[in-house]
């Protein structure tokens, strides 16, 4: 049975949560010292940047849905961790076609690399295909829920 009352939240453990980010931020400054041991300090400041970022979307996240269980939308719920059965069905079937595709995906990525195209841009744009199939198969997936 699906809980369809979104007035209170369920009772999430804060120290999961806190775990979470920490172990974000130690993340985040490993591969910030692993690519500046390297010699790359650029991306170094890019994984900062961008873990930073990540690391604050998560939070901000987090506090939105638990704050407003009521107004968020299944993928806040699930990505702050307070998804019910149904969120959580969603986010399931989502992953589950976004997997499917990615046999096909890479298919095509290695027909792409053999028949001389650039690695990296190719690796780019395997991957944005495979964010846009998983935001195109959740929204689906919602919809049909």
């Amino acid at each position: 049975m699906w809980t369809t009352d979104r007035s209170r939240t369920p009772a999430v453990s804060g120290t999961r949560f806190l775990a979470a980010l920490v172990a974000a931020a130690v993340a985040v400054a490993v591969a910030a010292l692993v690519f500046d041991a390297v010699g790359h300090p650029d991306s170094a400041r890019g994984a900062v940047v961008g873990g930073s970022a990540m690391i604050a979307l998560l939070v901000a996240l987090r506090w939105r849905a638990v704050r407003r269980a009521d107004a968020a939308g299944p993928a806040a719920r699930v990505g702050a961790g307070i998804g019910d059965e149904r969120d959580r069905t969603i986010m399931t079937q989502a992953l589950a076609t976004t997997g499917y595709v990615s046999f096909l995906t890479l298919t095509g990525l290695c027909v792409a690399l053999v028949c001389g195209a650039g690695a990296l841009p190719s690796a780019t744009i395997a991957m944005f295909f495979q964010i846009g199939v998983f935001v195109a198969a959740f929204a689906v997936h919602a919809r049909r829920a």
